[in-house]
């Protein structure tokens, strides 16, 4: 049971890194996410 926790350990720890190490390619989408629901939300 050990083994599989560390392991979600490391692969959640490689995940943030990932967005950490591209905030580039993270920022974008997410401000267009949020612009996009933003934008809905005031249609209706």
């Amino acid at each position: 049971m050990k083994p599989s926790t560390d392991r979600h350990q490391i692969q959640s720890i490689r995940w943030r890194n990932d967005i950490d190490n591209e905030p580039v390619e993270w920022s974008p989408a997410r401000l267009l996410i949020l612009i996009v629901l933003l934008i809905v939300a005031l249609a209706v």
